[in-house]
């Protein structure tokens, strides 16, 4: 598996920053994004095989019967046998291959995002046993989670946690349409700490205050009162296609399913394993891409139909 691989070529900790003490090998469990971000990066920087390139935006895909590039907005051109595009659910490389379908849309419904130190909340909090399960909750209009993970020093006991919590909300869309959050029923970008207007902060303690039991409910409730919450319009899209030629897509770039699946990382990984599994018994070039596009696409619709199902349950109770 590719999971494994990345964790046998980097093992032991990341100790270039003291302060944060990421692991380079994923552990078992939960883990905030920028812990997989940190350890990826740190597996690119230590494969010499690897060369990234920092702070460039890809606007153009091209390709003929010999080769494919990419074109950046300062006019570079990176020519390879093949592209891949893993760059998310507005993918630019999606464009060059499915010009008819290109974007994902809006499933109606936003997730509001909050993580805290355990050891930053107030004492009747820290170390509340409700918190080692985790929670699942659900009404009419929205879907508590709530779980617990490592902290940014490694550490998994009380007081060294990091405590999160996500809520799906079908009931704030015509704020994320009236300041530009989704626009023509497609997502352009997340909602910001500072984006959220005083009106709205409380708005969303209201909602928290009278739906959610104790402890979730003041968890939540400390992250709006620090207005430390992100917002994320939901987005999905249904592949029929995931390569054109020399070109192919991965990961949200590939097919875009809601959170409520648990898959999003781990179906990317496994459109990374698959496509090296094509790769590995390559004839020439597009049919080797074509097999992974055998491997993968009615698996990713599938997962994505998933998805669906509880978007339209879930929307259709929409205020």
């Amino acid at each position: 598996m590719i999971e494994d691989a990345l964790i046998e070529r980097v093992t032991g900790w990341d100790t270039s920053d003291e302060a944060l003490r990421i692991p380079a090998s994923l552990p078992g469990g939960g883990q905030a994004w920028e812990t997989v971000h940190r350890s990826l990066r740190a597996t690119v920087e230590r494969d010499n095989r690897i060369s990234a390139i920092d702070n460039t935006l890809v606007v153009g895909i091209d390709q003929n019967t010999n080769q494919a590039w990419v074109t950046s907005d300062a006019g570079e051109v990176f020519t390879g046998d093949f592209v891949v595009g893993a760059d998310g659910h507005r993918s630019v490389v999606r464009r060059a291959i499915a010009p008819d379908h290109q974007d994902a849309g809006f499933a109606q419904y936003v997730i509001w995002l909050g993580m805290v130190d355990e050891a930053s909340l107030p004492a009747k909090l820290r170390g509340n046993p409700e918190f080692d399960g985790g929670a699942f909750l659900s009404n009419e209009n929205s879907v508590l989670f709530g779980y617990a993970m490592r902290g940014r020093r490694g550490g998994g006991t009380h007081g060294h946690r990091r405590i999160g919590w996500a809520l799906y909300d079908n009931s704030h869309n015509a704020f994320l349409r009236d300041n530009g959050h989704v626009r023509n029923d497609v997502v352009h970008h997340s909602v910001r700490p500072d984006d959220i207007s005083a009106e709205l902060y409380v708005e969303l303690a209201e909602m928290v205050q009278s739906q959610w039991p104790s402890p979730w409910r003041e968890l939540i409730a400390f992250c709006i009162t620090r207005q430390e919450i992100t917002g994320t319009p939901i987005a999905e899209y249904l592949p029929t296609t995931l390569v054109n030629g020399r070109l192919a897509i991965i990961g949200d770039a590939a097919h875009v399913h809601t959170p409520m699946t648990g898959q999003g990382f781990g179906s990317a990984l496994t459109d990374a394993e698959a496509l090296a599994q094509a790769l590995t018994g390559m004839t020439t070039l597009p049919d080797t891409l074509r097999a992974y596009e055998d491997l993968r696409l009615r698996k990713v619709q599938g997962l994505v139909r998933s998805g669906q199902d509880f978007s339209r349950r879930f929307a259709r109770t929409q205020k």
